[in-house]
This record gives C-alpha cells, structure tokens and sequence, in this order.
C-alpha cells in the first residue's frame, strides 16, 4: 500500500511514526490529527499504515468503526465512498 500518495510528503515520515493509543479517547484525538493532516482522502487501510506497528484486521476494524463514529460527530468525513478525510 502506498500511503505517501495519501499524505504530503513532508508530514509522511512524522505520521509513520505514530503509536496506536490504547484507549478510546487518545484513538480518536489522533486519528482527529491524521485526518487534518491528510493531503487528500485515504482508506482507512492506508490511514492504518501511518501508526507503527502491525496494521492488523482487528485494528482497521476499529478504525474503521471509530471513523464512523468521528463522522457522526461532524469531525471526519467519508468522500469517494470509501475514502476519509478530515471535517475542517
């Protein structure tokens, strides 16, 4: 998957590096700043790969859930079907 396409390059490398927090609340502030710092619309297989670490099936379902949840609050936004983007 190639998520330098999804992200500007000079903010790849920052994002890459990115823990995936354990607890629900510190889930959704960074994915909150992964999604404003996004050039264009990603999938959430492709948001998954900026966090270090294994980018399990359990973990892009709970991305995927949790940007679901984010868009019902107005803080992201699902473009071109399955695509996500920030809300600001």
């Amino acid at each position: 998957m190639d998520t330098v396409d999804a992200v500007d390059a000079s903010t790849a490398s920052t994002l890459s590096t990115r823990q995936w927090p354990k607890d629900l609340p510190a889930q959704a502030a960074a994915l909150t700043e992964v999604l404003g710092n996004l050039a264009a619309p990603a999938s959430v297989e492709e948001i998954a790969g900026l966090f270090s670490g294994k980018s399990s099936k359990k973990r892009v379902n709970e991305m995927q859930r949790l940007l679901e949840t984010l868009a019902a609050v107005g803080r992201a936004v699902r473009a071109e079907g399955e695509l996500w983007s920030s809300a600001d």
